[in-house]
């Protein structure tokens, strides 16, 4: 089982990262201007770097889930976590509805988080969930199905059926 999700961040999660790559950012850039003894090779260097980061934030990065009937890896820009299933003590899924301030208004989205407990460590894993909103305007129970047909609830119910399997 492979699925792809928009992992959410938590914004003090998000304001770090922003933070650091900002912080590298004008490092490389001084770093360029001393290499080239100008201003214009720090410009230069400055510039690349937005373009390069705006071209990564416009294609958003998916992570990723992968589950066979031993293991599940979660990847996200190149970084793996294995799980065996012999390792999971016991799993939860919560949901939310989050809801933002934009200029635009206000954004909502439900954020759904994935806990597995295993023997020596806790692993989370958060991502946005694609509800569909004319649906459930239609008929509102139509958002219980979507919740329980959600990609985490899905590798929730997988893992379940293997990790009885396995035993």
């Amino acid at each position: 089982m492979r699925e792809k999700y928009t992992r959410f961040f938590e914004n003090d999660t998000a304001t770090a990262i922003g933070c650091g790559v900002a912080i590298v950012m004008l490092f490389i850039s001084a770093l360029a201007g001393v290499a080239t003894r100008s201003t214009a090779g720090a410009a230069l260097a400055f510039t690349l770097i937005v373009i390069t980061m705006a071209a990564f934030n416009i294609t958003e990065p998916k992570a990723s889930f992968d589950a066979d009937d031993t293991q599940v890896t979660f990847s996200y820009l190149g970084r793996k976590t294995v799980i065996r299933y012999g390792e999971i003590k016991d799993m939860k899924i919560e949901r939310r509805n989050n809801e933002f301030k934009t200029r635009s208004g206000i954004q909502r989205c439900y954020v759904e988080t994935l806990t597995i407990y295993a023997k020596e460590k806790t692993y989370v894993f958060s991502a946005q969930m694609d509800i569909d909103y004319d649906e459930v305007a239609k008929d509102p129970a139509s958002m219980t199905a979507q919740f329980e047909n959600s990609k985490f609830s899905r590798l929730k119910n997988y893992i379940e059926e293997r990790i009885y399997i396995n035993i």
